[in-house]
């Protein structure tokens, strides 16, 4: 189920900056939007690794989905949040933290 929310969260953004493009006639934005989309996804899909610790798991794709709901606000009013697209690299950050000190024995 979550599987075909993301292909629909995906396709969704795709026909949303396929229509600001109509409308803009920017390939600039379109080319910036794309890569926030794919830097966004890729770092959805890097969370993976945070399986072993649920709560962290669950605050990492709450982040991802802010930081999508922040990109879909950029597409649509044109007004960036640079901490929304942050916050999923700080739970990231946050987790590999964690792991490091849960590694050392002393």
């Amino acid at each position: 189920m979550i599987k075909i929310l993301l292909l629909v969260a995906i396709i969704f953004a795709i026909v949303v900056i396929i229509f600001d493009y109509k409308k803009k006639k920017s390939i600039r934005l379109t080319v910036i939007y794309s890569l926030m989309l794919i830097a966004l996804f890729s770092i959805g899909f890097a969370g993976s690794m945070m399986r072993s610790l649920a709560s962290v798991f669950l605050l990492h794709y709450v982040a991802v989905v802010f930081s999508y709901m922040a990109l879909l606000w950029y597409i649509l009013r044109g007004k960036l949040y640079p901490i929304a697209y942050i916050s999923p690299l700080f739970v990231l950050m946050f987790y590999l933290i964690l792991a490091s000190l849960n590694s050392t024995n002393g």
